[in-house]
C-alpha cells in the first residue's frame, strides 16, 4: 500500500519534472519574438519600455508624502503669541497659522500663557 503510493508519488513528479522542462521549452521559443507579440521593433525597445514602467510610480501603492518640517522664526512664533493673547484659541491658532496644535501648546507654554499644573502632595 504504501510502496504503491510511493510509485504513484515518484510518477506526478516526473510528469511534474516534464511540464517544468516543457513550460521552459516554451518560453526559450518564444522570448525572441515576444517584442513582436507587443507591437515592438526589437528587444531592446521591449527591455526599454519594461524599464520605463519600473520608474513610473504606481499611484495606487504610492507611499503618503510625509509633510516637511518647518522651522518657525522668533517673529512668528511672536505672532502666534499675540494673537493667543487676543483671544484665539489654540486650535484656531493652529489652523490659523499652519502649525501643529502641539506646536501652539509649546509657544504658549514659552511664553508663559498658560498656567503650571498644580503639584500633587505628597502623602505619606
Amino acid at each position: 500500500m504504501i510502496t504503491d503510493k510511493l510509485k504513484e508519488l515518484r510518477d506526478y513528479e516526473a510528469k511534474v519534472a516534464a511540464l517544468e522542462k516543457e513550460i521552459e521549452e516554451d518560453r526559450a521559443a518564444r522570448l525572441p519574438s515576444l517584442h513582436e507579440e507587443v507591437g515592438l521593433e526589437s528587444t531592446e525597445a521591449l527591455i526599454n519600455a519594461l524599464r520605463g514602467l519600473a520608474r513610473k510610480p504606481r499611484l495606487a501603492k504610492e507611499p503618503p508624502k510625509k509633510k516637511k518640517r518647518i522651522r518657525l522664526t522668533p517673529a512668528q512664533k511672536e505672532k502666534i503669541a499675540k494673537a493667543i493673547k487676543a483671544g484665539l484659541k489654540g486650535t484656531e491658532a493652529s489652523r490659523k497659522f499652519g502649525v501643529s496644535l502641539p506646536t501652539v501648546q509649546k509657544i504658549k507654554k514659552d511664553f508663559g500663557l498658560v498656567k503650571p499644573r498644580a503639584k500633587k502632595s505628597a502623602k505619606a
